[in-house]
């Protein structure tokens, strides 16, 4: 998970039994880089650190994963 939320309130969201997945905070540039226009939004890297698929979650199934991966 990525936000722009201050890690103050990343925090207080965060419990320490959610360690299921990790969060950050972007300072703007991130989203700016990626030209982030709306949320949710995923960026799928391959193994060698390549950004290979980036968008909306909701279309990312298992055949865009195997295809970029």
């Amino acid at each position: 998970i990525m936000t722009k939320e201050t890690a103050e309130t990343v925090a207080d969201i965060l419990y320490p039994g959610s360690r299921s997945y990790y969060a950050a905070v972007d300072d703007g540039r991130t989203f700016g880089n990626f030209g982030v226009q709306f949320v949710p939004f995923s960026v799928l890297i391959d193994k060698r650190g390549k950004v290979v698929w980036f968008g909306n979650p909701a279309s990312l199934d298992e055949k865009a994963i195997s295809q970029n991966l």
